[in-house]
């Protein structure tokens, strides 16, 4: 055999092993699963009515307060009960200690705390006051307009002793008003209480995206029609104390108001949704702006946040929240499939995208990361999970956990506590986490 055939048979070998080695090296990739790096175990849980939580629930001091909203028998029948009350769980065990009555009315907002009672709208205008810890109803207050903010997009400021909020989309104007709490107090049972308008609209779209810091009130309204069906909005600063207008910004729509977040931090003040703006508080004037056209869609990651919640998590100059996309976008979208995302991070010095992922499942993607020890933890509808809030690595992935709505992790006592669902059952349970 000469030199060169020698050689040629030698060097065959050799570049058939390496690919053989290559290959197999590539399958023990492809066949390498997430480990996690966090074991989970159950602490407690708590059976409870609802398969699902759309009303967030409020944590004070060592209890959960949760809405159960719903009907006792989910078949297409006309023979159901419904059920609307307020259960207070103790997070040290999961005990149920406490239930109202059955309200009469559906439940339309968030719980919220004023003093020592509980409050929410319910259907028919009305506020319902319980006292926070026997919660018996003391009483029930009927709001003069037909407004009220009607579902977990919208929230109630507190300003002082009064509460401040935006009308819902189906309301004949389009007002944001003011109720005096001690004034509701001092008024009997079932009597009706004329709020005060600070701002009013006959024509556009809902006022329901705000925030207040000390006396400013920031709002944001779609004026579609006061400007010959374009699509404008306007952001408003408005002194409650002295009724002035202190700055108003207009800039092209957003999806709606009721689908953003106005944050304040330091002198900033933050419009976020599928396109985000920064602002100088104090003049309106514009600091930085993401505006995502059809065409960037193709070219960096979608900012799907069209289903954006008001809460959402803000760290270190750093701003987490959930999109709508879901796994049936992955698989139907135009869009490259690197871009599709249903959960972001992205930085409020300058609106850069900083990382995100895809969680698997089948519906959009409405839940409220927590942050804690440089951890994200988010429940989401198909499985609970952590991750590395600067860099977004995957720390654990928990697909056992789910829910079917809007969900939110709370923590008490090295315990994270969230909403699960199962077969048609659902219940609240508490982890405590402990690396491998």
């Amino acid at each position: 055999m000469n030199k060169f055939l020698k050689y040629l048979i030698l060097s065959s070998c050799f570049l058939l092993s390496s690919c053989t080695f290559l290959n197999n090296n590539k399958n023990e990739k492809k066949e390498k699963k997430f480990e996690n790096v966090y074991n989970l175990t159950e602490a407690w849980s708590t059976d409870v009515e609802s398969i699902f939580q759309v009303w967030k629930p409020l944590q004070i001091d060592n209890f959960l307060y949760i809405m159960e909203d719903g009907f006792e028998d989910y078949g297409y029948n006309d023979n159901y009960d419904q059920f609307h009350y307020v259960k207070k769980i103790d997070l040290k065990n999961g005990n149920v200690v406490g239930t109202s009555k059955n309200f009469d009315n559906n439940i339309k907002t968030d719980l919220f705390i004023y003093d020592d009672f509980l409050y929410f709208f319910a259907e028919e205008n009305n506020i319902i006051f319980l006292d926070k810890d026997s919660l018996n109803i003391i009483k029930i207050i009927k709001i003069g307009l037909e407004q009220y903010s009607y579902n977990y997009h919208c929230k109630i400021l507190q300003y002082k002793d009064n509460l401040i909020w935006g009308n819902n989309s189906n309301a004949d104007k389009k007002n944001m008003i003011m109720v005096n709490v001690p004034e509701l107090f001092a008024m009997e049972n079932g009597e009706e209480y004329i709020p005060k308008i600070l701002y009013t609209q006959a024509n556009g779209n809902a006022v329901d995206s705000y925030a207040i810091e000390g006396e400013i009130l920031y709002f944001l309204t779609t004026d579609w029609l006061l400007h010959g069906g374009e699509d404008t909005c306007t952001l408003y600063a408005y002194n409650i104390e002295t009724k002035e207008t202190l700055w108003k910004k207009e800039f092209p729509t957003i999806t709606g108001t009721m689908h953003c977040s106005i944050q304040i931090i330091d002198d900033n003040l933050y419009v976020i949704e599928k396109n985000m703006y920064c602002f100088n508080k104090l003049t309106g004037k514009e600091i930085w702006k993401k505006e995502q056209t059809e065409e960037d869609k193709y070219k960096e990651v979608i900012c799907a946040a069209e289903s954006i919640l008001p809460d959402l998590a803000i760290c270190d100059n750093k701003v987490y929240f959930t999109g709508y996309f879901s796994e049936i976008a992955f698989t139907t979208s135009k869009y490259p499939k690197e871009n599709i995302k249903n959960l972001f991070c992205y930085d409020l010095k300058n609106g850069k995208y900083v990382w995100g992922d895809l969680i698997y499942g089948t519906g959009n993607l409405d839940s409220i990361p927590l942050i804690r020890d440089d951890k994200l933890f988010i429940s989401t509808f198909s499985c609970f999970r952590i991750y590395d809030k600067d860099s977004g690595k995957l720390l654990g992935d928990y697909p056992n956990y789910c829910n079917e709505e809007a969900d939110i992790v709370f923590y008490y006592d090295n315990k994270y506590i969230f909403f699960d669902c199962h077969d048609m059952k659902g219940r609240y349970v508490a982890v405590t986490i402990s690396e491998k």
